[in-house]
């Protein structure tokens, strides 16, 4: 996202309107004695609006000016992606649109509306909001994709746990029982009035890993005996070197296997000495250590997913198919003694969860069109299809802009260092060397662009296709619609967390709705958007 611009201030009101949505502040601060006391020591002559000169003018209005700006912005856009949530909180419902799209080769993120009743939304209102609000933003025809879910709170309160950690005492950095932690998503079921959907992928990997882990048998029975062990651990006398090595992950980064599946890593690398202390009657055997060890090596190329999508700034929508392809090539050739069960109800929760992402155009767009993957990842069939779909996208693209484009032939500066490759994409083969040459037309562009090597993994997509824009610029538009679909819903967390925030406050529960949607709708927007008064 951007960098955050000041907010111009050129009025009191505009100061105060500022103030109260940037920080979620009840409108009776302003009318406050002590405020007030505050304000005549800056300035005598100030008189500050009241409340309800807040909630029926200056809030709307400031409103207004954004809503526009966003507006403004989109109009030169061909393609954004929309993310739509429900959720509910303190006896309230709540309906939230984001929208994602990229503009001059930087990520926006925009809250397009935040609705909140006292009771539950039907799906004529669902799909009213909906229609009304991409009405309303001049979007009904620039819609390439809509994303459900996949908040990291939403993620946390799915509860996918190893088997037989359930009694697992976790240790998660800051975390603490706060109100987001109490947001309940709903089933997306209750979606089926939003057309095109697709869960965030994110959501979906986790739900695949729920999915593999279902009876595993004598498995399980051995992890709850080294849960049991890093439970009694905890609690130990060990020494605080090998404490202080234990995995902590952050609160915004939980989920909860990929935490507990670290911390196994950890107990096996402990000495045998320490496994054991203070529990001599329950041993992990060398055969119960293979079997952990098989565990832990089927579940890696999912935790390196998973990890990935959470942490790395370079995580895209183009990361979906080949990791997917990764997964289900590692489990079709893996070779196991223990832990074959878990193998095969993977591979086949990965068939049933991924199977709309592997034929939805958009995603095998946004996979190719990923410089760092391109068509490694394909099969022959994969190939043709990918091929047929740039020239079909190129043609649309290009009968927007009939005047036509000049196209570079000189190489640019990208990053093409090697990089570590992972285990997740041991199966792709390595790209062609760079070939130059002349790109008169787009079937010449799409085979210098295939041709050209691939970029490093830890490669920014939005900074390669900035640097060859120019050089490949049929490709670059197409990439500009398809790649601004999130793989995590990271920004609109920021929403849920606000209105969690908001509700907490008594004033905010008896402020009428729409003054809740107007603060909402400039919190998460006047920086990104500043109004120009």
């Amino acid at each position: 996202m951007p960098d955050s611009k000041e907010h111009p201030k050129n009025s009191l009101a505009d100061a105060a309107v500022y103030l109260l949505a940037e920080n979620l502040l009840p409108l009776r601060v302003l009318e406050t004695d002590s405020f007030k006391e505050f304000v005549k020591i800056i300035n005598v002559s100030c008189t500050l609006p009241s409340e309800s000169e807040l909630a029926s003018k200056h809030i709307p209005n400031k409103q207004a000016e954004i809503q526009t700006n966003i507006i403004q912005k989109l109009n030169n856009i061909l393609s954004v992606c929309i993310t739509f949530d429900m959720w509910s909180h303190r006896n309230y419902s709540f309906v939230g649109m984001t929208i994602q799209f990229i503009s001059e080769w930087k990520a926006y993120t925009a809250l397009l509306v935040c609705k909140r009743s006292q009771v539950s939304f039907t799906n004529e209102e669902i799909l009213q909001i909906y229609q009304e609000t991409l009405y309303d933003f001049n979007l009904t025809d620039k819609i390439e994709n809509v994303t459900t879910g996949g908040t990291f709170n939403e993620m946390k309160s799915l509860k996918v746990e190893l088997a037989g950690f359930e009694g697992s005492t976790d240790c998660f950095e800051g975390d603490s029982n706060t109100e987001s932690n109490n947001i309940y998503h709903f089933n997306p079921d209750q979606f089926i009035v939003i057309p095109e959907r697709l869960p965030s992928f994110a959501k979906t990997l986790q739900l695949c890993v729920l999915d593999g882990m279902g009876d595993l048998g004598e498995v399980k029975v051995v992890l709850a005996k080294a849960c049991s062990i890093l439970n009694a651990l905890e609690g130990s006398d060990i020494s605080e070197e090998l404490l202080a090595t234990r995995p902590i992950t952050e609160k915004s980064n939980i989920v909860q296997w990929n935490h507990q599946l670290k911390k196994l890593k950890w107990l096996l690398s402990l000495p045998e000495n320490i496994k054991s202390a203070g529990l001599q009657h329950m041993l992990l055997t060398a055969a119960d250590q293979a079997l952990l060890q098989e565990f832990i090596e089927v579940l890696e190329p999912f935790e390196d997913a998973t990890d990935y999508i959470l942490k790395s700034s370079t995580a895209s929508v183009g990361y979906v198919i080949p990791c997917i392809r990764g997964l289900q090539h590692f489990l079709q050739t893996a070779r196991v003694n223990y832990v074959s069960k878990l193998v095969q109800q993977l591979n086949q929760s990965t068939i049933t969860w991924f199977a709309s992402y592997q034929f939805n155009e958009t995603y095998l767009l946004a996979a190719v069109l990923d410089p760092r993957f391109k068509c490694n990842w394909c099969q022959e069939n994969d190939l043709i299809k990918c091929m047929q779909l740039l020239e079909e996208k190129g043609t649309q693209i290009n009968s927007c802009f009939p005047n036509g484009v000049t196209i570079k032939t000189e190489e640019t500066d990208s990053e093409t260092t090697p990089s570590k490759k992972r285990k997740l994409f041991d199966f792709m083969t390595e790209g062609p060397d760079k070939a130059s040459g002349s790109s008169v037309s787009l079937t010449q562009e799409i085979k210098s662009y295939i041709n050209a090597s691939n970029v490093s993994l830890n490669t920014s997509t939005l900074d390669y296709w900035n640097q060859n824009k120019d050089t490949y610029p049929t490709l670059a538009k197409i990439a500009q619609n398809v790649l601004c679909i999130p793989a995590i819903s990271s920004e609109a967390e920021v929403m849920f967390e606000s209105a969690a925030q908001i509700q907490q406050q008594k004033d905010y529960q008896t402020m009428s709705d729409e003054t809740f949607e107007n603060l909402m709708f400039l919190h998460c927007n006047m920086k990104t958007f500043p109004s120009s008064s």
